[in-house]
């Protein structure tokens, strides 16, 4: 969504924060980190050798500075519009996700990796509708 560089890394933000990655954004000093995996905009890897990776905070799109997820991902530098893969999500965080700031909840996607390396995604949720985080305020 966006990049920001500082101090010789880079803040990138995503459209998911710790509304769905609470154990990660709450308590990081007891949650096994997030592995981060870079695509371009057309969803190729974005491969670069070591030295030239660069550390990146990923953060989530919510008002406040706990909300990042990933701290000091070293991994090729970001732009708008790359995909960000996070791996190890794991079914809480679906389970204990959050509608803060009336978000919706995401869809959801399961990879299939084929014998010839080819790879498959399933939608296993929609994305929740727009009425959804709303009716939590109706009376």
């Amino acid at each position: 969504e966006y990049t920001k560089e500082y101090d010789g890394g880079r803040i990138a933000l995503i459209h998911a924060g710790s509304d769905i990655f609470m154990r990660a954004c709450y308590c990081p000093e007891t949650f096994v980190h997030h592995r981060v995996f870079t695509f371009d905009a057309s969803g190729q890897p974005k491969e670069v050798d070591e030295e030239q990776r660069v550390p990146h905070d990923i953060a989530g799109p919510l008002c406040f500075a706990g909300d990042v997820v990933v701290r000091d991902a070293l991994i090729a530098p970001l732009e708008v519009d790359d995909i960000v893969v996070l791996a190890d999500t794991g079914g809480n965080s679906l389970s204990i996700r959050t509608s803060h700031c009336s978000r919706q909840g995401p869809a959801v996607f399961a990879f299939r990796l084929a014998e010839d390396d080819s790879v498959s995604f399933e939608t296993v949720r929609k994305t929740e509708s727009l009425e959804a985080p709303l009716a939590q305020w109706a009376s």
